[in-house]
């Protein structure tokens, strides 16, 4: 057994597939990687992967506390921001559906079990010294920190 066939399997037992985890998910989808198929991939099994390992060291851990952390997520410093979402445009449908296939547990994990993620051009520190895995679009894919 792997991470990837463990991960699923602890995510279909914890039931997340429900509208506020999906609604979370879709709205830090869409602001990250909008229409882009491979990006909305990745950042989906970085969340996912995330999940899991914060679960790991606090069973206290939920799926929206893990992805609204501003210090792994960014994007959700500016809550305004991601409140002010078309719920009619496409792109977010799509990523509505897409996270029900994530939340049940169903998603191939191609990022080599990445946990962060960041913009190519941006220099966090938590990156400092560390190599990428993994290169999607215009982001930097690291499963060796923490």
């Amino acid at each position: 057994m792997n991470f990837v066939d463990d991960r699923n399997k602890f995510i279909k037992s914890m039931k997340l597939n429900n509208n506020m985890n999906k609604l979370i998910l879709a709205k830090t989808l869409f602001k990250i990687a909008g229409s882009d198929e491979a990006l909305l991939k990745a950042v989906a099994n970085v969340i996912l992967n995330r999940f899991v390992y914060e679960y790991e060291i606090d069973n206290e851990m939920t799926f929206i506390k893990c992805i609204t952390d501003v210090s792994f997520l960014p994007c959700w410093k500016n809550l305004k921001f991601m409140d002010n979402i078309d719920f009619d445009d496409m792109v977010f449908k799509k990523c509505f559906e897409f996270s029900s296939i994530v939340l049940k547990g169903n998603l191939k994990d191609d990022t080599l079990s990445s946990i962060k993620f960041h913009k190519v051009g941006e220099f966090p520190s938590w990156a400092t010294g560390l190599k990428s895995v993994k290169n999607v679009s215009d982001y930097l894919f690291y499963n060796n920190c923490d």
